[in-house]
C-alpha cells in the first residue's frame, strides 16, 4: 500500500490570515487603511531583510505577515476604486448597456449589472433597483438610463458585489440580447427541472423539492414553512454543507464502484457537486462546502492525509481570492465559524459517545 504524503499545513493559516485581514480592513477608514498598508509593507521589507541576513522568523509568522499584507493591499486598492467612482458618479445620470449577473426578488426588483459599454467604465458592477417584480433573467443583456445614488453602497450592497447603486424606472430597462453561454444553459436546466417538479407533484411537495434541490425557497407554502420552523429543521431548506456532502458522498460511492478509487472517480464526483452548486445559485456556503468536499475526496485520490481545518482554510482562501467582498456577507462568516466549531467540538463528543 502506498504511503500517504503529509497534509498541506499552510492552507489553514493562509485562509485565516487572508480572510481576517480583509475583515479587519472593512472597519478602517481610508486614511487608517492606507497607514496600515504602509506599515504592513514596512514589516514585509524588514522580514525580507532578516531572511537575507540568515535570521528568518518562523515560517508561520512569515506566512501570516505576507498573506495579511496582501489582503490589506487588495482592500486598499478596492477602497480607492470605490471612492473614485463615488466622487465621479454620485447623484449623476448615466446611460449604458450591461449584462445581468444576479436577480433579486422582493418588494422591489434588483439587478446586479456588469457594464459593457456606455457612460460608465466597462466592468463596473451596479446594483439597479426597479419597481415591481423582476422582468429579466441572469445572463441577459439590457440597456438603461440610471439615476445613481449619492450615497455609497452599504455593507450589504458591497457584499452583493455592487460598486454603485441606483434606480431605474421599470419601462426604462430594455432587453438588447438574450442570455447565452453556460449561464443560459444552467438557467434553462433550472426551469426544466422546476417545471417537471410541478407537473409531477402536488404544489406543497413541489415547493419543498424546489427548495432543497434548486435552492429557491420562495415557493414554499406558509404551512410547510411553519412545520419546519416548529420542528427546528428550517435549516434543511437552505442549501448548505449537508446537501453538498450527501450528494457528493453518494456520487463518489457510485463512481468508485464503477471506476475504482482513482482520479477519474474524483473528477466526476467533483463535477457532479459543482453542477449542483451552480444549479442552486452558487451561494458562498454551498461553494465552501463543495471545495471542502473536494479536498476530502482528493485526499484519497492523491494519497494525502486529510485535515478538516486545512480544508476549511483552503476553501476560505479560494472564496476570498475569487471575491474579496465576500467578507461583507454575514452568511459567509456564519457558515465558516459554524463549520470550524463543529470540527473543534466533534472529537470531544465522539470520545464521549465511545466511552
Amino acid at each position: 500500500m502506498r504511503e500517504r504524503k503529509p497534509v498541506l499545513q499552510p492552507l489553514a493559516v493562509a485562509g485565516a490570515a487572508f480572510s481576517g485581514g480583509l475583515l479587519a480592513a472593512t472597519f478602517c477608514g481610508y486614511r487608517m487603511l492606507a497607514g496600515v498598508a504602509l506599515g504592513a509593507a514596512f514589516l514585509c521589507m524588514a522580514a525580507a531583510v532578516l531572511v537575507l541576513l540568515g535570521r528568518p522568523p518562523s515560517r508561520t509568522a512569515l506566512l501570516v505577515l505576507f498573506v495579511a499584507a496582501a489582503a490589506v493591499g487588495i482592500s486598499l486598492a478596492g477602497r480607492a476604486s470605490l471612492l473614485r467612482l463615488a466622487d465621479r458618479w454620485a447623484g449623476e445620470t448615466a446611460a449604458f448597456t450591461g449584462r445581468i449577473e444576479n436577480v433579486q426578488a422582493g418588494s422591489t426588483a434588483g439587478y446586479l449589472l456588469r457594464v459593457r459599454s456606455g457612460d460608465l467604465e466597462p466592468g463596473t458592477r451596479i446594483l439597479v433597483y426597479s419597481g415591481g417584480s423582476p422582468e429579466f433573467s441572469e445572463g441577459e443583456n439590457v440597456s438603461l438610463t440610471l439615476e445613481l445614488n449619492a450615497e455609497a453602497p452599504t455593507r450589504s450592497q458591497l457584499g452583493k458585489g455592487a460598486d454603485l447603486t441606483g434606480y431605474a424606472a421599470p419601462g426604462s430597462i430594455r432587453l438588447t440580447s438574450a442570455a447565452s453561454g453556460w449561464t443560459h444553459w444552467v438557467g434553462r436546466l433550472r426551469e426544466e427541472l422546476r417545471g417537471r417538479l410541478y407537473r409531477t407533484l402536488r404544489p406543497d411537495a413541489a415547493g419543498f423539492f424546489e427548495a432543497v434541490l434548486l435552492g429557491d425557497a420562495d415557493a414554499l407554502s406558509p404551512s410547510v414553512r411553519e412545520a419546519f420552523s416548529a420542528t427546528g429543521t428550517a435549516h434543511l431548506l437552505c442549501i448548505s454543507g449537508l446537501h453538498i456532502s450527501l450528494l457528493m458522498g453518494i456520487a463518489g460511492r457510485v463512481f468508485r464502484r464503477v471506476l475504482g478509487c482513482g482520479k477519474p472517480a474524483f473528477l466526476l464526483t467533483g463535477l457532479a457537486g459543482g453542477l449542483f452548486v451552480l444549479l442552486t445559485g452558487a451561494a458562498p456556503s454551498a461553494v465552501r462546502a463543495w471545495i471542502m468536499a473536494a479536498f476530502s475526496l482528493s485526499a484519497n485520490a492523491f494519497y494525502r492525509d486529510y485535515s478538516p481545518g486545512n480544508a476549511l482554510g483552503g476553501a476560505v482562501l479560494v472564496l476570498c481570492l475569487q471575491n474579496p467582498r465576500v467578507v461583507f456577507q454575514n452568511g459567509f462568516w456564519l457558515s465558516v465559524l459554524a463549520t470550524a466549531a463543529m470540527f473543534a467540538v466533534a472529537p470531544c463528543w465522539t470520545g464521549a459517545v465511545r466511552k
